[in-house]
């Protein structure tokens, strides 16, 4: 499993957890890079907690498993963050990104993460989302966020996949809203 970078996103159904991260995948691909993205939830239903899966590599990935200890966390719902054990679950030194308007500080002091050395970031991706789009899926920043920490995926291939996955569905002034929230959050995210 050398060379695979992983991905945990912890969520609530309806807040896009699920599309970011198929989106994130799909990015990666024009990168060429080899993915995977899938969801672990039960009775699928808005609202309930949900944890959303990547696998990034340059490498062929052939492990089907569930991501047990990830270089790279991603909060979608920070109402979550008191339920989840990052002490035991992220890599010594991995990446936590959280969608909250405090900093990275101040929700620290909220986090298990015990003796665990780990870079913490913050976006509030909810605000941006409400400012660009009206109403909170904060995916999309969270995707903007996520480039500018990692510089894996530059955010040019995100805005992209945005276009060509999300243009039939919801036309191009929806396209253009997202795309403003990301350049946001790209600019905005706080370590």
């Amino acid at each position: 499993m050398k060379n695979i970078f992983e991905i945990t996103w912890y969520g609530r159904g309806g807040l896009g957890a699920k599309t970011g991260a198929i989106l994130l995948a799909d990015a990666a691909i024009t990168a060429n890079k080899f993915v995977q993205a899938f969801p672990e939830y039960g009775p699928e239903r808005q609202g309930a907690p949900i944890k959303v899966y990547n696998r990034i590599s340059d490498d062929p990935v052939r492990v089907h498993t569930a991501i047990t200890n990830p270089d790279f966390i991603i909060v979608i719902d920070p109402s979550l963050i008191e339920s989840i054990d990052f002490e035991e679950e992220l890599k010594d030194g991995g990446k936590i990104l959280i969608n909250t308007d405090k900093t990275p500080e101040e929700i620290k002091t909220k986090m298990k993460l015990g003796s665990k050395d780990a870079n913490i970031y913050t976006i509030d991706a909810t605000g941006i989302s409400i400012k660009f789009l009206g109403k909170n899926i904060p995916n999309i920043p969270i995707l903007g966020a996520f480039s500018d920490i990692t510089k894996m995926i530059e955010i040019g291939e995100i805005k992209k996949h945005l276009h060509e996955k999300l243009i039939t569905k919801y036309g191009q002034d929806i396209i253009d809203k997202n795309i403003q929230a990301l350049e946001a959050a790209y600019s905005e995210v706080k370590q």
